[in-house]
């Protein structure tokens, strides 16, 4: 029989250092339940995702815990991670863009994999976004636009593609 291996709901919010780019070391393998009806081989059993110690910076990141009994079967569960400066004073810039990176969020405008406060160029026209005035490329200056969400959708209209949500 495979161990029982259950995580927590995803995604779970861990906050950021206070006056810091980074969380504090975050155990989240206690978040983890594995249990087993002949055993748990605590040498097989892993975890993958950020590091469990040393500080991690803002960012979403994927969990995923892998047990083994004794008798070699085994379970897995994953859960996402999300490490927020939305409890902390400091304005991150990961990426060195010039946009904080709690104004560019964990969304990927450009479809890279790449998270836009990790991202150079986060609407991937070739223009770094520290020298791009049009983040958005909807002709539309980003000194125009500001941080302002006009649909409401969490996305600042310099970096919303439709940011009058009318599928235009």
């Amino acid at each position: 029989q495979d161990p029982s291996v259950s995580c927590p709901a995803s995604p779970v919010l861990v906050p950021l250092a206070p006056g810091t780019c980074s969380s504090n070391v975050y155990d989240y393998a206690s978040l983890v339940s594995i249990s087993d009806n002949c055993g748990i081989d605590s040498s097989r059993t892993s975890f993958t995702g950020p590091s469990r110690v040393s500080p991690v910076s803002f960012g979403t990141y994927t969990v995923t815990a892998t047990a083994f009994d004794f008798a070699s079967n085994s379970a897995s569960c994953s859960f996402t991670l999300i490490v927020s400066n939305s409890a902390s004073s400091v304005s991150c810039d990961t990426d060195g863009d010039g946009i904080t990176d709690d104004v560019e969020g964990i969304v990927d405008t450009d479809d890279d994999s790449i998270p836009d406060f990790r991202d150079l160029d986060s609407d991937n026209d070739g223009i770094p976004d520290f020298r791009d005035l049009d983040s958005d490329n909807d002709g539309i200056l980003d000194s125009v636009e500001k941080s302002v969400d006009t649909d409401a959708d969490g996305i600042p209209n310099f970096l919303d593609l439709d940011s009058d949500n009318d599928a235009v």
